[in-house]
């Protein structure tokens, strides 16, 4: 597990799509800015998520956000427990590599389907 120092958390986002016509949409909030929840850094782990299974993960105490980078893996499916049908976070091919950002409440509870039939892996930053 690395720790990455930090007492204050950025998130800034910004999308911008432009049609045939050339209309352009664009959506772009202010940052959003807070202390990190889990102590005063943030935890970034490596998960392996082994073959056509479920991979439970552990919010560090106090996390207010997550940070599913993905990269290229696929078939992924967002659960809060075995059994519920879940979210499909990417798709059995050619994914975006789109990270994903979840803000957390009370005792949250979250794991990763692998739905591929080889061994993947992402990084999780909990804040």
């Amino acid at each position: 597990m690395e720790c990455i120092l930090a007492a204050l958390a950025e998130i800034h986002l910004r999308i911008s799509v432009t049609d045939v016509s050339g209309l352009a949409i664009v959506r772009e909030p202010p940052p959003v800015r807070f202390g990190p929840g889990a102590g005063t850094t943030g935890q970034r782990q490596s998960v392996a998520l082994p073959g056509a299974t479920f991979t439970a993960l552990v919010p560090p105490a106090g996390s207010k956000l997550v940070v599913l980078m993905l990269g290229q893996a696929t078939a992924l499916v967002l659960k809060a427990v075995t059994g519920d049908q879940g979210f499909p976070l990417s798709p059995v091919a050619n994914p975006l590599g789109v990270d994903c950002i979840f803000s957390l409440g009370s005792n949250p509870s979250l794991g990763i389907l692998n739905n591929n039939g080889a061994a993947q892996s992402i990084d999780v930053l909990w804040l």
